[in-house]
Order: structure tokens, then C-alpha cells, then sequence
């Protein structure tokens, strides 16, 4: 797994299912942690666009926005 989205799913609360000799089963999640973790990466997303677009700040504001609401993530 990506250790962005290990980083992102331990800020949220995610447990890791791990098997007898340190193997990892998958991740488990609530329902509320679910969600959150999926607003984290949309918020994520949102910030490379403004990073990518530094220069165009109309079009990175606007392009960051439709990804925020697009996911319905609010500020």
C-alpha cells in the first residue's frame, strides 16, 4: 500500500487487520472513518491542483472547487 494513504487512514482511526506473521489483511473502517478518509484525499487532490496551478490562480481556485464539490467535501 501507498504510505500517503497509510498516513491518511491512520489520521483517521483505520485499523489494520494483521494475519499471524505480520501480514496485513486489509484495512478496516467505520463508517465515519470511511468517510473522513475519503475527504482527506479529495482535499488532498484539490491541493495538488493548486500547487500544479500556481500560476493560473483562476483556473487552479476553480479546478481545486469542482473536486471539493464534485465529492461534496466543504471547506
Amino acid at each position: 500500500m501507498n504510505e500517503r494513504i497509510k498516513e491518511l487512514s491512520s489520521q483517521v482511526g483505520a485499523v489494520y487487520n494483521v494475519l499471524a506473521m505480520g501480514r496485513s489483511d486489509g484495512v478496516l473502517f467505520t463508517e465515519f472513518e470511511l468517510e473522513k478518509f475519503a475527504e482527506l484525499i479529495v482535499r488532498e487532490c484539490a491541493d495538488l491542483v493548486k500547487d500544479f496551478y500556481q500560476e493560473d490562480e483562476f483556473t487552479c481556485y476553480n479546478a481545486a472547487e469542482e473536486i471539493k464539490e464534485h465529492f461534496g467535501v466543504e471547506e
